[in-house]
């Protein structure tokens, strides 16, 4: 689950799109996570995202491909992490 400070530390930056490795969303206590918040501030969840822990401490842009159907309220879709250029690789 996501610790309340990382919430927060998403919402001061508008991050618009979240996207996660954890099996569901809907079980972590209100308490732990503010939720309200969440759906007003990101409203896109992305979910389960698998095979990331190669992906520690990598930066990258997440951008999602999701099919387009008509009057769903989600569907499936295609996600991608573009990882930036590791410092080493810039340097040598």
């Amino acid at each position: 689950y996501i610790e309340r400070d990382a919430a927060r530390w998403l919402f001061e930056r508008r991050i618009g799109l979240l996207g996660g490795d954890f099996p569901r969303f809907d079980r972590v206590p209100a308490m732990q996570f503010p939720w309200a918040e969440f759906w007003e501030k990101v409203n896109l969840l992305l979910a389960p995202l698998t095979n990331l822990g190669g992906l520690s401490g990598r930066c990258g842009r997440l951008v999602a491909f999701p099919l387009k159907i008509r009057g769903a309220c989600a569907t499936p879709c295609r996600a991608a992490l573009l990882l930036e250029a590791s410092r080493e690789s810039i340097d040598t």
